[in-house]
């Protein structure tokens, strides 16, 4: 996934951008104008965070706005250019819907919940803002229990879903979706029931950005599955709102 994701930032129509990659690159082909590479793999989310803060705070020009973005999602490689069109007023662009990609059975869904997800793109001086009960900087606490507070009262844009920050893709070898499964045993009642709390799921349309890689992906890694016809995923969507109601 992560040559996708890297795909994706090189695909950006907009030029107007960077990268911190922390972690062994040796073996990639990375622009030396638009990436900076920091080696090590034995640091976690935080740590990460905050080494490429402290990189960023030794430029001498700091950036307009700044996106936390894990090497298993794929950015749209549309949306800079969409928010360059925007008035510069906002402290925060996120995602209207969460954008998630099944990448088993290739299909999407659109969830809509109350917090922000992990992927939206801070105004600088928000993103380093100490603030909370930790007083930890915005790009360091959880998104899905502070970041919805933190930007209640400020000047926010909701993304609408066909231009989508970034897809969130889910697969039982997935490090957020923190399933069991090893690269030898899929567990696969485990990742249905994960995909319960998603949805609806609809099939990916083959004019998708990647829908050719995706694809490729899926069926390399994923090509022996459990079938699931038109009522399994019927009978998902019946789950989900049943799962909605009961977290509310």
């Amino acid at each position: 996934m992560w040559s996708l994701s890297k795909k994706a930032l090189i695909s950006q129509t907009s030029q107007n951008w960077k990268a911190i990659i922390i972690g062994d690159t040796s073996g990639d082909k990375l622009p030396g104008d638009k990436f900076y590479t920091i080696p090590g793999d034995d640091y976690n989310k935080i740590e990460k965070l905050e080494m490429s803060l402290k990189f960023i705070e030794s430029w001498p020009i700091k950036p307009d706005y700044l996106i936390r973005l894990d090497d298993d999602d794929i950015i749209s490689p549309v949306i800079l250019s969409f928010i360059a069109q925007l008035p510069k007023k906002y402290a925060c662009y996120y995602d209207s819907r969460h954008a998630c990609i099944d990448l088993v059975y290739l299909k999407i869904s659109f969830g809509k919940n109350l917090w922000f997800a992990n992927t939206v793109i801070h105004k600088y001086e928000h993103a380093i803002e100490k603030c909370g009960k930790h007083n930890q900087k915005i790009l360091l606490q959880h998104h899905d229990e502070y970041w919805h507070k933190y930007y209640s009262d400020k000047n926010t844009y909701a993304i609408p879903k066909d231009k989508a920050i970034y897809y969130r893709i889910l697969s039982p070898f997935s490090i957020t979706s923190a399933l069991s499964s090893t690269d030898t045993t899929v567990k696969w009642s485990e990742h249905l029931t994960y995909l319960n709390g998603y949805g609806p799921w609809v099939p990916l349309a083959d004019r998708f950005y990647y829908y050719e890689e995706l694809k490729k992906i899926s069926q390399t890694f994923f090509k022996i599955k459990p079938l699931r016809n038109i009522f399994y995923w019927i009978l998902n969507h019946i789950k989900f709102l049943n799962n909605r109601l009961l977290n509310r």
